[in-house]
């Protein structure tokens, strides 16, 4: 694929593989600029449902802009493939920057609340991402936090590219009512970001088990594990804040993303600066 023209733009190397989509780093040819190219796989092209979904994410991140979402520059198709031009994000995802140990927890707090505003943003304009994972948040060498990829995102007033029973996401992140197929909401965001922030403070999930099945189980009947077990550390108000986020019932979390962001700033100001834990 190196060199290889799609559209304006020629590719220069990988950044990385899912399921659905390749992304490579290309040039601009048009704009003289870097860009992440995500292509559709070949062997989805045949599929008209995969398609819409592909050219739905591109119209989904198009509609909005905030600095912590990720631009769309441009979505098209070159000789049958699928493209989505994307601005190139420089930096770590949060589940890297978890990989070696759990974050300061100033930090964790400071990248929760980011994430928090471009959701409340994306929520405003009607979109729900419906896949918030430690892979989809990404924090910039500058120090931005930026929310990337709304390939399941859920518009308002646009017809579902799932059906309800088809679950979608990332399994330690689903929300309870996205597991019993229910309609995903900005609630169901926030409850992901919950387990961004739990993971990214513990370095574990709020059930830390391995199997789809037990995975589902414990996130729709039991209560997760205090995050206070694993870093005692962590403040009684942080963890309050962390077990609403992911609350087994939408109603009992908070309702808006301005709302969490409002409470972990809050805690921002109160407290005092915490060491990285070992």
């Amino acid at each position: 694929m190196i060199g290889q023209r799609i559209g304006r733009f020629v590719i220069e190397a990988p950044l990385g593989e899912g399921g659905f989509a390749t992304v490579w780093r290309a040039r601009d040819t048009l704009l003289g600029r870097d860009v992440a190219l995500k292509l559709m796989h070949e062997g989805l092209l045949d599929s008209s449902k995969a398609r819409q979904r592909f050219l739905h994410e591109g119209r989904a991140a198009a509609a909005l802009g905030h600095p912590g979402i990720a631009a769309i520059y441009d979505v098209g198709e070159d000789g049958g493939r699928l493209y989505i031009a994307m601005q190139r994000v420089e930096g770590e995802t949060v589940s890297a920057l978890v990989s070696p140990s759990p974050l300061a927890i100033e930090d964790a707090v400071r990248i929760a609340a980011a994430a928090a505003d471009a959701l409340g943003h994306a929520h405003e304009r009607g979109v729900v991402h419906r896949d918030v994972t430690g892979r989809n948040v990404m924090v910039a060498r500058d120090g931005r936090v930026v929310v990337l990829d709304f390939g399941l995102a859920l518009v308002t007033g646009q017809t579902r590219l799932t059906s309800a029973a088809h679950v979608l996401g990332t399994m330690h992140y689903l929300a309870p009512e996205v597991m019993r197929g229910d309609e995903a909401d900005a609630r169901t965001d926030l409850f992901g970001l919950g387990v961004v922030l739990y993971h990214a403070l513990t370095g574990t999930f709020p059930h830390a088990l391995d199997e789809a099945s037990a995975i589902v189980y414990a996130t729709m009947n039991m209560a997760p594990v205090s995050p206070r077990t694993h870093r005692p550390e962590v403040s009684e108000a942080l963890e309050r804040v962390v077990l609403r986020a992911i609350a087994l019932e939408p109603s009992a979390r908070f309702q808006t993303a301005a709302e969490l962001a409002a409470a972990l700033r809050a805690l921002e100001a109160g407290s005092t600066p915490t060491a990285a834990a070992k």
